[in-house]
């Protein structure tokens, strides 16, 4: 950062006539180096430890087979529910299985199609997917999801030949 600062100063030093260049360059120093240091707050999000975390994470660290991929749903593939996604791969360092959803700072063409297909999951086409992934847990929020996916979600459940089975309900979540 320091370097552009001297950037900026540089050009900004052209502009100005030569007996008043030293004083407005000075200035112009000074206040982007403040400009550097000042400090906002970030916002700040409390992460539930220890027993406060929802008991589904524990079951799935103990019940799953290791290293067997998951989905947490409802995902956003456009970040709008912005700390659900985060707090999905904060519980991932407990249950330690790969997370299908995920963040970077860069989203591969797959993982898009993937996240796209699964907005209207439990559809043929989305349970072929995570079938075609190596995926047979998923884990879906029910207090987060829209009422027509999640009436399709027990529908699914309750049909056999469906592929959807009702594994585990944990309280209201």
């Amino acid at each position: 950062m320091l370097h552009w600062v001297l950037v900026a100063a540089g050009s900004a030093g052209g502009w100005l006539d030569k007996r008043s260049a030293p004083r407005a360059g000075l200035l112009i120093v000074s206040g982007l180096i403040v400009l550097e240091y000042l400090s906002a707050p970030f916002p700040f999000y409390e992460l539930p430890r220890g027993a406060a975390i929802p008991p589904v994470y524990q079951a799935l660290r103990t019940e799953v087979p290791w290293q067997e991929p998951i989905v947490e749903l409802p995902q956003d593939p456009h970040l709008t529910i912005y700390d659900v996604e985060f707090e999905y791969l904060y519980y991932q360092t407990i249950h330690r299985h790969p997370l299908v959803n995920g963040r970077s700072g860069y989203t591969p063409k797959p993982t898009r199609y993937i996240l796209d297909v699964l907005q209207d999951f439990p559809s043929s086409s989305a349970l072929q997917v995570l079938r075609d992934i190596g995926v047979s847990s998923v884990v879906v929020h029910e207090a987060l999801i829209e009422k027509e996916q999640r009436e399709a979600l027990r529908h699914a459940a309750a049909d056999p030949g469906s592929g959807v089975v009702l594994a585990r309900r944990f309280g209201a979540d």
